[in-house]
């Protein structure tokens, strides 16, 4: 139920939760030092595990803006693995900056290369994509770009779109990560806690192999785990 507007300023407003809102937005930006600096004084505890990514992020973040789409590619296959081989719709995106660009620099006959080698293989797994092709196509058939019914495609407002979707994917992917190898830590613990008393971790070695479903319903991680941990868990007699 929406609330009153009147009734606005007696709502309770949680600073920590504003805090943390204002963090995740800086975070997702690659603010880096404006997210330290906000850290530093609202004395949060500093979330290292996105902020060590973060300079990663905002490289790719750049390159994709700056019209280096393919270091972008290559950089995201350093740091999320196969996270576009596995998700179509974002790398055909990508890839289409890539052609826009080489319309933009009328460089038609690289162009349509491009698109003959790298967009049009992906008409064959589904027909949107070829209804996506024909629009790009459509651009080389003005020598200003800007004149056909597809301009928008060649526009700022498109491409701020694509360079978001890739920055939000990598950054969702760290985050199922990192809350995976939670997971795998706790199945550890479990495992530790299952044995008998009567053996003797010290001379009990075999090992483990965990798949697990990263959540975005495309990765899944296996975790080797060999026992015993020395020293990592005393077990109750």
């Amino acid at each position: 139920m929406d609330v009153d507007p009147c009734q606005y300023e007696q709502i309770a407003i949680n600073e920590k939760d504003v805090n943390n809102i204002i963090l995740s937005y800086l975070i997702h930006n690659c603010y880096k030092e404006s997210s330290e600096s906000f850290i530093s004084c609202t004395g949060m505890k500093q979330p290292a595990d996105h902020l060590e990514n973060m300079e990663k992020r905002k490289r790719i973040f750049h390159h994709a803006l700056e019209g280096n789409v393919l270091k972008a590619i290559e950089l995201t296959g350093q740091l999320a693995q196969d996270i576009l081989e596995n998700n179509n719709d974002l790398l055909f995106d990508l890839l289409s900056l890539h052609f826009v660009d080489l319309v933009c620099s009328k460089e038609w006959a690289e162009a349509l290369e491009f698109a003959q080698t790298k967009l049009s293989p992906f008409s064959v797994k589904e027909q949107k994509y070829m209804e996506k092709i024909e629009g790009f196509m459509s651009l080389l058939a003005y020598e200003n770009p800007v004149e056909c019914p597809m301009f928008h495609l060649i526009g700022l407002d498109y491409r701020q779109q694509v360079v978001d979707s890739l920055n939000q994917t990598i950054l969702g992917w760290l985050t199922s990560l990192y809350s995976v190898y939670l997971i795998y830590i706790l199945l550890q613990i479990s495992i530790l806690c299952s044995i008998p008393a009567k053996y003797d971790l010290q001379s009990l070695s075999f090992c483990l192999f965990f798949s697990v479903d990263v959540g975005d319903g495309q990765h899944t991680l296996t975790f080797p785990s060999t026992l015993p941990w020395s020293g990592l868990y005393n077990r109750p007699q």
